[in-house]
C-alpha cells in the first residue's frame, strides 16, 4: 500500500510529520472559524488517531518481521 511504500521510504517521520499537520489543523481550527464549513474538529482529530494507528500497525510489522 501507498502508507507502507512511504513508511519504508521515509520510515516513522512519515507518520510524524502527517501528525504535525493535523495538531497544527487542530489548534487553528479552535481558534478561528473555519473557511470549510462543513470542516469539524472531529474529523481532524480522527485523521490524527488514525495516523498513529498506523504507526504503530507498521511499527509491529516490523518487529515481526525481526523476529522472523
Amino acid at each position: 500500500s501507498s502508507v507502507t511504500d512511504t513508511y519504508k521510504k521515509f520510515g516513522l517521520d512519515a507518520f510524524l510529520v502527517r501528525m504535525y499537520d493535523k495538531l497544527n489543523r487542530a489548534y487553528t481550527l479552535t481558534r478561528t472559524k473555519s473557511m470549510v464549513e462543513s470542516e469539524k474538529i472531529d474529523d481532524t482529530l480522527l485523521d490524527l488517531a488514525n495516523y498513529a494507528l498506523l504507526a504503530v500497525i507498521e511499527l509491529s510489522e516490523d518487529r515481526y518481521k525481526a523476529q522472523q
